[in-house]
């Protein structure tokens, strides 16, 4: 969701600094590995990104760096029904698992709570199967799934995955080394303004909200209502560090935990040095408190 997008580029504008938004692709991996490709070529000087990924380019030597983590907590969750009480229970279900999740979540579901993959079964991103099955249990996004299994008659458990310990950011805002050299002071008032706008978004979601239904009329307003109100019971955007440090920080102990899983489930290697994968000192110059 980049429903701070406006916002953040009105922020921007005031502090001076240029920014054109290029929509590219709904779909978050998609927009990642597009928005990449944009960085890397020279026709884009941000990208949204995922801690996992930004690894993954970093292990293949490709200069990508993080400089501020949108999402404190990672939105993934799974969602079960009414009956189930913790994750651990989850041990005796169906599971729903995308084929992007073997990648990331799931390993670190399977680590810490055992699940096998006899449980699993391809998620077709419908909800119709959970509606169908309550034997089934269904990976998820904190502010999409849930809604539409609510619509579907059925009120569902839903575990936030980070909330249990699963540590990467999430909608991380990337850019290339030779951009963090060259241009610093241009980061640092693009970081400011998209915190801003977060900020802004969050205590007043109609302008952005209308600005997405312009270009997604089919959107439900209560589907983005929930989206809001999600992210404020989870803290997706002012939770963790940043009620403290500021909106968009990041840590170098987070960094580490989440490389410390992958290393541990063969996702990357460990002599990748991780700490190429990011830079704490433009967003640690921006402190904008929820």
């Amino acid at each position: 969701m980049h429903e701070s997008g406006e916002q953040g580029r009105r922020e921007c504008e005031r502090g001076q600094a240029s920014v054109e938004l290029i929509g590219v692709l709904p779909a978050a991996l998609l927009l990642v590995a597009v928005g990449w490709q944009l960085l890397l070529a020279g026709q884009a000087d941000f990208a949204m990104g995922y801690d996992i990924a930004t690894l993954n380019a970093v292990e293949q030597a490709l200069p990508l760096v993080t400089v501020a983590a949108t999402f404190q907590a990672d939105p993934s969750v799974m969602i079960a029904h009414p009956d189930v009480k913790d994750l651990p229970d989850l041990k005796t279900r169906t599971l729903l698992i995308g084929q992007a999740s073997e990648t990331t979540f799931w390993p670190w579901l399977k680590a810490k709570y055992g699940f096998s993959d006899a449980q699993k079964r391809p998620y077709s991103f419908s909800v119709q199967q959970f509606l169908a099955d309550k034997n089934v249990a269904q990976q998820g996004y904190a502010t999409s799934e849930p809604y539409s299994i609510q619509k579907g008659g059925v009120n569902p458990k839903v575990f936030l995955l980070a909330t249990n310990g699963y540590p990467p950011y999430a909608e991380t805002i990337v850019t290339v080394a030779k951009t963090v050299k060259d241009k610093p002071d241009m980061i640092r008032r693009f970081v400011e303004a998209s915190a801003l706008g977060w900020k802004s978004y969050l205590a007043n979601p109609a302008p952005g909200n209308a600005l997405i239904k312009r270009d997604n009329p089919q959107l439900e307003d209560d589907l983005l209502a929930f989206g809001v109100a999600r992210m404020k019971d989870f803290g997706l955007v002012t939770g963790g560090e940043a009620a403290t440090q500021g909106i968009l920080t990041m840590t170098d102990a987070r960094w580490k935990q989440t490389f410390d899983f992958m290393a541990q489930a063969g996702l990357i290697r460990r002599d990748v040095d991780y700490r190429k994968a990011y830079t704490l000192e433009l967003v640690k110059q921006t402190k904008v408190l929820p």
